[in-house]
């Protein structure tokens, strides 16, 4: 023992005699400076090492992340949702307060995070494959990787809504831009900008009678969908250019035109029944519509509806048809209700059976409706298949009528008439004009209609003391002696 003490005060001895060798010579300023530059040395080297295990612990989170997120799909694959999963224990925080955390609505979405050692903020991986840095933990109704600040970490989730409390500055712009006491119909359509905007997706009222929902542009149309037996007003006119819209379905409500219009109204589609509105249950009037149909092979399909069960009243289209599928009309492809003091100025190309000017098809059956047309006309140039009228391409059953009605245009086709492609000689016509004089009233080969009276070729129509506007109401009509009438 005392061996080993006399070594230890050896070896400190002649270390010491070393170091006086060392800094013989300095003055006490020149250590100072000397010793000050080997801490700050050192300082550097301390801060590059940390440094250093920061951003190797940044990069372990990142990787850990996605590696949960795999794991978290590999689970959904094999359970189909999320419901039930939970981090595998081998997932380790790397660190205090970089704990992996994992959120999920327990069906088909999800987000994965932790916090990074190097900053305040987070590494995000979710369900759409996105991974990024997040300034604050993902909103748990959101579960997505959304950049920003504030509760919940959405600034601007850009889905076309102002559904966040965040979403409120100029940034955002994309999805709103609420307070600013004006009413951004697209960017707003959500109670969170109640100051600006009503709740829902029309831009006012409420859908009764004496408060009919307001639409103000052609995503306040579209959304008709969403409330089908309500009532609605136009505010202003519409153009729908640019925009995808989709027939509304079974309409039984009352879409009120408001003497406005809806242009560039543009539909492709394949389903059985295509207009602005497939089945019409409910009321059209005082509507203006400019629209072009076109589709593969769609079994019904009209300017105001594929088929019109309801009331369509006081509206006019400017149309343009084009179908290889059957009942192509005007303004309806099969009437089962009433069309009056209505009016169309139509281009209609149909290969199929049975087009015309107003309705390729009027009263089918007494078990699906009666169809009435009347104080109405159609201004067309209709090229058909089988069966094309300038106002029908059939008038069908017992019940079915059309009376004080007029076509003007040209008709072709197999089996074309002035008025009707097809007419039962239990229907009834009456006070029916057409100007087309290389066309009987009714389709070659059917001739009930060739007999019924009050069936008149005229060459034109446009004089106002035409006895076929004996029973339009003048409050409702106007009338030029140089053009066909308008309503007013």
């Amino acid at each position: 023992m005392k061996r080993a003490k006399k070594k230890i005060i050896f070896v400190a001895k002649k270390t010491f005699h070393k170091l006086k060798n060392i800094f013989r010579g300095f003055t006490i300023i020149e250590l100072i400076v000397v010793i000050s530059i080997i801490g700050v040395i050192a300082s550097i080297v301390l801060v590059s090492v940390s440094s250093y295990i920061g951003k190797s612990r940044d990069s372990r989170i990142k990787a850990e992340v996605s590696e949960i997120a795999k794991e978290a799909t590999t689970y959904y694959v094999d359970n189909f949702s999320y419901s039930g999963y939970s981090i595998s224990d081998s997932f380790i925080p790397v660190s205090s307060g970089s704990d992996y955390v994992f959120l999920s609505d327990g069906v088909g979405t999800y987000v994965v995070y932790a916090k990074l050692t190097t900053s305040d903020n987070y590494w995000c991986a979710d369900s759409t494959g996105a991974t990024n840095q997040i300034e604050n933990p993902p909103d748990i109704e959101v579960y997505a990787c959304l950049s920003g600040s504030g509760v919940g970490g959405v600034v601007c989730d850009n889905n076309g809504l102002c559904d966040s409390e965040n979403e409120n500055n100029a940034n955002c712009s994309s999805d709103c831009y609420c307070g600013d006491g004006l009413c951004h119909f697209e960017d707003e359509d959500s109670s969170n900008c109640s100051e600006d905007c009503v709740t829902g997706a029309y831009c006012g009222g409420s859908g009764i009678a004496g408060d009919p929902y307001q639409i103000c542009d052609c995503i306040s149309l579209q959304s008709v969908e969403d409330n089908l037996s309500a009532y609605f007003i136009l505010t202003n006119n519409i153009s729908c250019s640019g925009v995808s819209f989709n027939p509304l379905s079974n309409f039984s409500g009352d879409l009120n035109g408001n003497g406005k219009k809806i242009t560039n109204l543009s539909i492709g589609s394949s389903l059985q029944s295509v207009g602005l509105v497939g089945t019409n249950n409910g009321s059209i009037h005082n509507l203006g519509l400019e629209i072009t149909i076109f589709d593969s092979a769609s079994q019904y399909k009209g300017s105001f509806a594929g088929i019109n069960n309801g009331n369509i009243n006081s509206s006019y289209s400017i149309c343009t048809i084009t179908t290889t599928g059957q009942y192509a009309g005007g303004i309806t492809g099969e009437n089962r209700g009433t069309i009056e003091n209505s009016y169309v100025v139509c281009t209609i190309n149909a290969t199929g059976q049975y087009a015309g000017g107003i309705s390729g098809f009027n009263n089918p059956g007494a078990e699906y409706g009666i169809g009435i047309i009347r104080n109405s006309y159609a201004d067309v140039s209709l090229s058909g298949g089988s069966y094309s009228g300038g106002i029908v391409g059939s008038n069908q059953y017992a019940g079915g009528i059309i009376k004080d009605s007029f076509a003007s245009g040209t008709v072709s086709g197999s089996f074309p008439g002035g008025i009707a492609g097809y007419d039962d000689a239990n229907a009834l016509m009456d006070n029916l004009y057409w100007t087309d004089s290389s066309r009987n009233a009714c389709g070659a080969g059917w001739s009930s209609c060739d007999n019924t009276p009050n069936l008149t070729n005229l060459s034109d129509l446009y004089s106002f003391d035409h006895l076929v506007y004996s029973n339009w109401p003048s409050d409702v009509w106007s009338w030029s002696e140089s053009s066909l009438p308008t309503l007013k």
